[in-house]
């Protein structure tokens, strides 16, 4: 969103929008009024939360990549034994820079890098993908979040999968070479057991719209099949 403090925050953009009298949709895409602002964040709801369902049903029946197992990442661990240096740990590259850690926490962070890169291509494949990003890209885009469009594919694919690659879950870190967990917390995800939501608050912003059109789409859904067994 934008830093500057006369800008207003979403709530007060919704707040508005509802309480507004003049409803009239301006032709001009440039020109973004409350009707704009109630079509993103209300009258949509329902196809947005439709297609949010079908996304979810595509993802939870689709072929996950497995993560590596617990003996891959110890023989992957072997392999930056020679770059040992005197204070036992190695070189490895974090995205934001280089970092000495020991083998172990290098073998399990390029793990999860290659699933996490896995996990990316199944993202692709997912038919309902664009269009769940698009529209929540709109929605974002009327609510004046900046670079809406990527913080919205980023925020989608948080959705369907935030575990903890690292820790799968659990809060602490793997024993190396076992399948069970230390008394230590995941460095990770410190314990929380889901990656980090991206984005702050503008991510936030996008996670509640989803799980409102969600709600609203169930909702309505419920509804419809309850009026039709009166029928």
């Amino acid at each position: 969103m934008s830093t500057e403090s006369n800008t207003p925050t979403i709530e007060e953009r919704y707040s508005s929008a509802t309480n507004a009298s003049n409803l009239k949709v301006e032709r001009d895409s440039n020109v973004r009024n409350v009707a704009d602002i109630l079509i993103a964040a209300g009258w949509s709801r329902n196809h947005f939360g439709t297609s949010l369902m079908r996304l979810q049903s595509e993802w939870d029946g689709s072929a996950k990549p497995r993560a590596l197992s617990a003996d891959a990442v110890r023989v992957l661990a072997g392999t930056f034994e020679k770059e040992r240096g005197p204070d036992g740990k190695v070189w490895f590259s974090f995205r934001n820079g280089r970092v000495r850690v020991s083998p172990a926490e290098a073998a399990r962070h390029q793990a999860s890098e290659w699933h996490l890169h896995e996990l990316g291509l199944l993202l692709q494949r997912l038919k309902s993908l664009p269009e769940v990003r698009d529209m929540l890209m709109s929605w974002g885009s009327c609510m004046g979040i900046e670079s809406a469009s990527v913080k919205a594919a980023a925020v989608v694919a948080w959705w369907l999968n935030h575990t903890c690659p690292m820790c799968h879950g659990g809060g602490y870190e793997i024993v190396l070479g076992t399948n069970r967990q230390s008394n230590r917390l995941c460095t990770h995800c410190k314990g929380s057991k889901k990656v980090k939501l991206p984005h702050g608050l503008d991510g936030a912003a996008m996670v509640g719209e989803i799980e409102r059109s969600l709600h609203q789409a169930t909702c309505s859904m419920g509804a419809a099949t309850s009026s039709r067994r009166r029928e």
